[in-house]
């Protein structure tokens, strides 16, 4: 072990322990064997380090300054490695190496919070601590990462004048950094080089490096530092709670140069500015890259295809309402687009930088949906383990779209409507009433105006929601714009799967129109998926469709390919349901998901035909 002596802040000299040492006493008498005459604020046996199998321990001998570690006086603790101890004005540093290149690392909270080194009042603090007043009142203002960077090396260099200032960003896992901005001041072209052990240092410590005068400190002539010409140098993390940003450098150049301890807590304060502030900026910049993606994404999965008259009264309809807050009902069959006309209409208004979120009243238990929509309080029920915003809280400002209203509870329906009429909410559990502005989109495949005949939806509800309504035609109504949606589900499920299939042929296009699409859009959209999948080639032909699409005289009700004057559609549907319910031995989780619709819409359904169990 090494022992290396400061005085005043300059080196002195490194004692070496044998490892047959048991006691090292240090004192200002000169028989001491770690002895600092020199020192009239150390007693005559001020202290002693002892060895034995735990390690090594220093202990006061009760002297009258005593022995302080972190700012802290202690009477004994076990020996820290690598960092000062002080004894009257000398310091102490115990290491395992003859000699470290980085002597001086500083823990930035100890360093701030406990003020080893308070600032002094000298000529130039005044003006340092306008920089920093000056700097912290524009963070917020700047437009990029990039202009506060400029305008902080402008500030560095007018308040330190320094030889050189390196920014670098910590990289590959916190285990290297990178140069991110250099400026040399004195240099006509930069010097390139710099010290890989004080990265190193910071990097494994995460702690600040100090070294006030490499001249004294830097014993070894090799040593990169001292190659540099570097006189003096601070350098400080930038730390963002367990995220390591990236390091702050400042160096001199000029032998007579030196960094102050005033200089250095000017600098670690900087860094906590800067730490929050990069770690905000990046945040905020990969969030909104993908945002931007996520809308990209949207839009690709938003368009309403088609060019058959009822598809474009409904856009009509869409850009009429979107330029509104009017409350919209958009009923239909299930499979045909609901959700993508509630979409169109938040992407098209006001509301299209805020949040879009869904909630499907049939999927989620009666139990639940309620915490779903207005949040609750930790312990408001069994399983409530921590408080939980609501959807119509978390979409302030945007829309929630309510898909299956027609299976929300009676119970709910009041809450809701109350919610629709004055913004109000309570998360449950809780007595604190809550305001958010949201837009309201429902959809239902069940005719409600039944429901409210039946007293299962309430007829204020019904009104308030149906100020506007959107009715979504079945696919076998929108004439060849089952050609336009194959066709685009095809380019895309063929792209995704890196296959060349891009046109439908003539045969598979006549079958495709043919068909009645009892499951709308989305069985169509499966039903592509799938010839993707087993296809191959650059055309879709017949084969590559399921045998109910290709012979539907066979394996369908010829009921489906009679007039919709002749026949209730709600016929077509139940004698549906029920053949894709026998093809699957009755197994209902199948069923729903061939249907496209949830389990419990299913056992609604069938319940309605009469079936039960």
């Amino acid at each position: 072990m090494f022992i290396h002596v400061f005085y005043k802040d300059e080196f002195i000299k490194t004692v070496r322990v044998e490892k047959e040492t048991e006691e090292l006493v240090i004192g200002r008498a000169v028989e001491c064997p770690l002895s600092l005459s020199y020192d009239h604020m150390i007693s005559r046996k001020h202290a002693k380090i002892t060895f034995d199998k735990e390690g090594a321990a220093i202990e006061d001998m009760q002297s009258k300054n005593g022995i302080y570690i972190d700012g802290k006086r202690v009477q004994k603790s076990k020996l820290p490695l690598d960092k000062r101890i002080f004894l009257g004005d000398s310091s102490l540093i115990a290491s395992r190496d003859a000699f470290r290149e980085i002597k001086k690392t500083v823990s930035l909270d100890s360093y701030l919070l406990n003020g080893l080194k308070k600032v002094k009042e000298k000529a130039g603090a005044e003006n340092a601590l306008s920089f920093l007043y000056d700097f912290s009142s524009k963070l917020g203002h700047y437009s990029s990462e990039e202009s506060m960077i400029d305008d902080l090396f402008e500030k560095l260099i007018s308040v330190f004048h320094p030889g050189r200032i390196i920014l670098f960003n910590v990289i590959k896992k916190e285990k290297d950094a990178a140069v991110r901005k250099l400026t040399d001041v004195n240099f006509m072209e930069e010097r390139e080089s710099f010290s890989r052990s004080v990265i190193d240092e910071m990097l494994k410590t995460r702690q600040a490096v100090f070294l006030q005068n490499v001249a004294q400190e830097i014993l070894d002539a090799d040593r990169s530092i001292r190659n540099l010409g570097i006189s003096s140098l601070m350098a400080v993390p930038l730390l963002a709670g367990k995220d390591f940003i990236g390091i702050l450098q400042i160096e001199f150049f000029q032998p007579n140069r030196t960094f102050s301890d005033e200089d250095f807590y000017i600098l670690c304060i900087l860094s906590q500015m800067l730490s929050g502030f990069l770690k905000g900026v990046r945040t905020i910049s990969q969030v909104k890259k993908e945002n931007t993606l996520y809308r990209e994404q949207l839009k690709e999965n938003m368009e309403i295809i088609g060019s058959d008259r009822k598809t474009q009264k409904m856009k009509t309809l869409i850009s009429q309402v979107a330029r509104t807050n009017t409350t919209v009902l958009i009923t239909g069959e299930s499979g045909t687009g609901k959700e993508l006309v509630a979409r169109g209409i938040h992407f098209e208004s006001k509301r299209k930088e805020r949040p879009f979120l869904v909630i499907n009243c049939a999927a989620i238990p009666g139990n639940l949906i309620e915490s779903e929509l207005f949040g609750h309080v930790k312990g408001a029920f069994t399983g409530a383990e921590k408080t939980r915003l609501g959807k119509l809280e978390a979409a302030n400002g945007g829309t929630v779209f309510l898909d299956e209203i027609g299976d929300m509870s009676l119970e709910l329906q009041t809450r809701l409507l109350r919610f629709l009429e004055t913004g109000e909410l309570q998360p449950v559990g809780s007595n604190e009433t809550k305001y958010s502005d949201v837009r309201i989109i429902a959809a239902t495949n069940r005719d409600l105006k039944k429901s409210v005949k039946e007293g299962l939806f309430r007829k204020d509800l019904f009104f308030r929601l149906s100020v506007f309504q959107i009715d979504c035609p079945p696919l076998r109504a929108r004439g060849k714009d089952v050609l336009l949606i194959a066709q685009h589900y095809l380019l895309r499920f063929s792209s995704h799967m890196g296959k060349n299939m891009a046109e439908i042929s003539s045969e598979a296009q006549k079958i495709l129109l043919a068909y009645p699409w009892p499951g709308n859009i989305r069985e169509l959209k499966n039903i592509m998926e799938r010839a993707c999948v087993i296809g191959s080639g650059e055309s879709l032909i017949p084969d590559y469709l399921p045998e109910e699409i290709r012979e539907p005289k066979e394996n369908m009700d010829m009921l489906f390919f009679e007039s919709s004057a002749s026949i209730p559609l709600s016929e077509i549907e139940k004698k549906y349901v029920l053949r894709v319910l026998k093809e699957q031995g009755n197994n209902k989780a199948k069923t729903a998901q061939i249907l496209g619709i949830t389990r419990k819409t299913l056992y609604t359904k069938l319940r309605e035909y009469g079936i039960h169990g």
